[in-house]
Parts: structure tokens; C-alpha cells; sequence
């Protein structure tokens, strides 16, 4: 009984380093098994005909891009990315595209892709604990990008880092991938498809990695020669941004997410170690004060 005192001490003490060691990390892997993302966004498309007049109204669509894990273990995830786009008014279905990804889940980064060894090491979303600095980028556009960290922000109460590229980009797989567009169909010799003046900027929570806003423009996809490079005809001219409901879904989830982390990373093992402390202090009171009192005796 003397020693109830000490025994809790050590026990919420073991617990402590048991839960930091083997809970608390699967609250901060970056791909959990159950992890998706839902995002909808709206922007202009036009797709230019063989006059190669540029329309005066573009047309208005819906971007639904949805990502989620179709098979998980601890050293791999496989992510179906879903692409899909409407006109706003007709319900028209005007691109459709689904690739598959093997990614780290623990860094987010991809592990291979077919065809393209240049993206193993690449990051498919930014990893956990994001650093203000440039990360490699490989994701639906089949294509390898740098996103450079622009500025820091605030949104909500909530720290936002913000990164950003602009430059080339070579669409030509994903074109040829896509379920619903044949821009690529009769086009002869070696042809590529580009876009030259690419511009995407994501905002994103650095303790999470996750995104809470993203912005794509094109304004232009132009067929390119594949041996000169030369510009043969503009393709397409889009760009798309996160609606407002988006916005606030997303940030709503990272609150979430940061509130778990704080409670399974901080509370629960601060608290387990807090009580054994105290448990070992008051053994250490009743311990000396006994002794104490045999001392008197004597």
C-alpha cells in the first residue's frame, strides 16, 4: 500500500512514452488509411476550333477533383485522383481523367509512377510539418514542377503558408489519358501538348500539409512540335479556383485535424505525464515524511 503511490507514478509515466510512441503517430502520418480529399472549383474553358477564333464568352464550368486511398499499408498508399468537368449550364461532361499514384504515406511522396522515374522522391501533397522552402511537385499533370514557397498568411485564425509556379507545363499524357477529350485525335507526327504560361498557387496549413484553397490557370494549351518545339495551333484556354464552400470546408477540416493533433500528440501524453509526476511527488512527501516520523520515534 506504501508504495500505491509510486507504482501509478510509473505506470502513467509508461503510458506516456507507450502513447507518444505507438498512438499519437498515427495522428500525424500524412496519408492515413481512411484519408480523402474533395475539392470543387469554378473557372472558364474554351476549347478553340480550327479557325482558331477565341471565343468572346468562355464557357463557365465545375471542377470536381476528388482524391481517396484505394489500398493502404504502412510503406505504401495507392491514391485513385479523380478529375472531372462540367458546363455549368447544360451538365455537359467536358473532361474526365483517373490516374492512380503510389505515394509514401508517411512524407506524401511519390514511391514510383509508370513511365516517369523522374517522380519517385517527388511530392504528390506536401508532406506534415511543410518548411518554407521549394518542394518538387508531381501529381495530375503527369509533369514535374517546382512549388516555391511565395508567403506566409493568415486565414481564419489559422497560419497558411502559400506556394506557387508559374512556367511550362507538358499535358500531353494527360490528354491522352482523358476519358471525354480528343484533342490530341488526328494530329500527325510528333506532337506535344502545352502549356507555356501554367499558373498554380495553393494555400496550405504547415502543420498538416493539407490544402485549404487552389488555383489553376492556362491561358493557353497550344500543340506543339515535338522536334522544334514550334507552336502549331491553341488547344484550350482554362482556369479554375476553389468556390467559397470549398474554402470553408476545407479550413473546417484542418481545424479538425489540428485539434486531434493537439489533443493525441500534446493532452493526452502531457496529461499521463503530469499525473505521474504528481503521483511520484506525493510518493516522495509520504516517503520522507515516514521516515520522518521514525527518526522522532527513535
Amino acid at each position: 500500500m506504501k508504495n500505491t503511490f509510486l507504482y501509478s507514478a510509473l505506470l502513467c509515466i509508461a503510458l506516456a512514452g507507450l502513447y507518444a510512441l505507438f498512438i499519437a503517430p498515427r495522428f500525424t502520418i500524412r496519408i492515413p488509411q481512411d484519408w480523402a480529399f474533395e475539392a470543387e472549383y469554378l473557372g472558364g474553358l474554351v476549347y478553340i476550333d480550327a479557325s482558331q477564333k477565341i471565343p468572346e464568352k468562355p464557357q463557365v464550368n465545375v471542377y470536381k477533383r476528388s482524391m481517396k486511398v484505394v489500398e493502404w499499408n504502412r510503406n505504401r498508399a495507392i491514391i485513385e485522383d479523380v478529375f472531372l468537368t462540367r458546363d455549368v449550364n447544360s451538365g455537359e461532361l467536358t473532361w474526365s481523367s483517373t490516374l492512380r499514384f503510389t505515394v509514401n504515406p508517411t512524407t506524401g511522396a511519390i514511391l514510383s509512377h509508370p513511365g516517369h522515374p523522374e517522380a519517385v522522391g517527388a511530392q504528390y501533397i506536401l508532406p506534415s510539418n511543410t518548411q518554407k522552402r521549394t518542394y518538387r511537385s508531381f501529381n495530375y499533370a503527369l509533369w514535374p514542377y517546382s512549388l516555391e514557397f511565395e508567403r506566409e498568411d493568415k486565414v481564419a485564425g489559422v497560419e497558411i503558408y502559400v506556394f506557387t509556379y508559374k512556367g511550362v507545363l507538358d499535358f500531353t499524357e494527360l490528354y491522352k489519358l482523358a476519358e471525354s477529350v480528343d484533342a490530341l485525335e488526328g494530329v500527325p507526327g510528333d506532337v506535344k501538348l502545352m502549356s507555356f504560361d501554367y499558373y498554380n498557387e495553393i494555400w496550405v496549413e504547415p502543420r498538416t500539409g493539407e490544402i485549404v484553397h487552389m488555383e489553376d490557370i492556362s491561358p493557353g494549351d497550344y500543340w506543339v512540335d515535338g522536334t522544334t518545339g514550334e507552336k502549331i495551333k491553341l488547344v484550350s484556354i482554362w482556369s479554375g479556383l476553389t468556390t467559397g464552400n470549398t474554402d470553408l470546408r476545407l479550413m473546417e477540416r484542418v481545424k479538425t485535424r489540428l485539434i486531434m493533433l493537439d489533443l493525441h500528440c500534446r493532452w493526452v501524453p502531457g496529461i499521463l505525464l503530469g499525473l505521474g509526476c504528481l503521483f511520484l511527488l506525493w510518493h516522495t512527501f509520504l516517503y520522507f515524511g515516514v521516515k520522518k516520523e521514525n527518526f522522532k520515534d527513535r
